[in-house]
């Protein structure tokens, strides 16, 4: 077992595994920008959308394919909620929703709209979509979450005020 100690501590001394596993995915996972199209076509229903609304969806579908920061409607997924390790001392609990943002720039203020899972886009004034304010956005820093004013498409961030709307897992 010794030897094997040794061993570990040169290989750890001679490339870190932090250091090896940041740089592969640097050099390897292409940006945002460049994997949102192919993304896209995974994400999006192929079908031709209704004529009433078409012009509307191919510029939607053209933002999110181009991950356009500057896009008439914000597009994110909220893929988790969980509660910060560090929480304000008399407050209640809150938790924070793991976002990416596909098109669009999200700000804290903003009003969105939150569509459950049985969501339904063809029914009215679905139960299923209610608004919720963004209380505050956070770009997350390992364990730290750094709170920031806005995060542009193609980040990943931390999203409070989403409690009462998005399921907690």
């Amino acid at each position: 077992t010794n030897r094997s100690e040794a061993l570990r501590s040169v290989l750890s001394r001679w490339l870190p595994l932090a250091a090896a596993v940041l740089s592969m995915v640097v050099e390897q996972l292409p940006s945002p920008a460049a994997a949102q199209p192919e993304r896209m076509c995974r994400l999006l229903q192929t079908a031709a959308p209704p004529d009433a609304v078409a012009d509307e969806i191919n510029a939607l579908e053209e933002s999110l394919r181009t991950c356009d920061p500057d896009a008439a409607t914000t597009v994110a997924f909220v893929s988790k909620m969980f509660a910060p390790e560090t929480s304000l001392a008399g407050r209640e609990p809150s938790f924070i929703g793991f976002t990416r943002v596909f098109a669009g720039t999200l700000r804290v203020g903003d009003v969105i709209q939150v569509l459950g899972p049985r969501h339904d886009p063809s029914v009215a004034d679905s139960p299923h979509a209610r608004p919720a304010t963004v209380s505050a956005l956070h770009l997350m820093m390992g364990r730290d979450m750094v709170p920031v004013a806005s995060v542009p498409a193609g980040c990943v961030c931390g999203v409070a005020g989403l409690e009462q709307q998005v399921l907690k897992y």
